[in-house]
């Protein structure tokens, strides 16, 4: 679905998403749809870099993250882990962690990518504002600090 210039894909990582599964083939739909958008999101609720040891990440990583790549989506929002945590860029793509609501708050786990800012063991939440032609996050713990900031500009 579309909000102002910003596409966004929401898929299930609980359900199978290879080439061959009935929400592979609705991906590679939406990424080619995603393409005349300017900014392009994808959210999910696994973290595709997380810890090696999850089961999940490796089937993203393989199925779902090239498609995105390719596209040109620029921004990856995934909940799961208990902290919050934005990527460094990689090969285009932010992914930030934010499972920073409701259940108890964790320790930022081990990734397979460098991070650009982490925050542990504070409940909050990530604001996106889109604009024409990109969009700002900021990710505001509940005792109303702002522990990050990042911008994205349109690809």
């Amino acid at each position: 679905s579309r909000y102002g210039s910003a596409a966004f894909l929401v898929l299930d990582s609980n359900a199978r998403v290879d080439p061959a599964s009935r929400q592979g083939r609705f991906i590679r739909r939406a990424v080619r749809a995603a393409r005349t958008s300017c900014l392009r999101i994808a959210v999910l609720h696994h973290p595709p870099f997380s810890s090696p040891r999850t089961g999940i990440a490796p089937a993203l990583r393989r199925h779902v993250v090239p498609l995105l790549e390719r596209a040109g989506f620029q921004l990856v929002l995934v909940g799961h882990v208990h902290s919050y945590e934005r990527s460094q860029v990689r090969n285009g793509i932010t992914y930030v962690v934010v499972g920073t609501g409701g259940a108890e708050i964790g320790r930022v786990p081990d990734s397979t990518i460098p991070s650009a800012a982490t925050v542990t063991g504070r409940f909050g939440a990530l604001r996106l504002d889109v604009a024409a032609r990109g969009l700002t996050g900021s990710f505001t713990t509940v005792d109303g600090v702002e522990r990050d900031r990042f911008g994205i500009r349109c690809a």
